[in-house]
């Protein structure tokens, strides 16, 4: 009988709740914290550029839908599938 070797994410996963068992969720909270504070001190307009970043994923993502929804296939599907 040969017993499942768990893979690296899993691994990962029993440290990490070790670790939290051993120092408690306050330990990541000042981990966070920290971060937090290190990038507004270097890097002001970080959370300015990432919600950029996000609203121009979106709209793109967006775009896109709209014109695989134009698209003949697209059309034939629908008319096909009843939708």
């Amino acid at each position: 009988m040969s017993r499942k070797l768990p893979n690296a994410s899993e691994m990962g996963r029993k440290g990490g709740m070790k670790l939290r068992e051993e120092r408690g969720s306050r330990y990541f909270a000042e981990i966070g914290a920290k971060g937090r504070a290190s990038i507004k001190k270097n890097d002001p307009d970080f959370y300015n550029r990432l919600s950029r970043a996000g609203v121009e994923a979106r709209e793109r993502k967006k775009a896109l839908r709209e014109k695989e929804q134009k698209s003949p296939l697209s059309k034939l599907t629908k008319l096909l599938t009843g939708s």
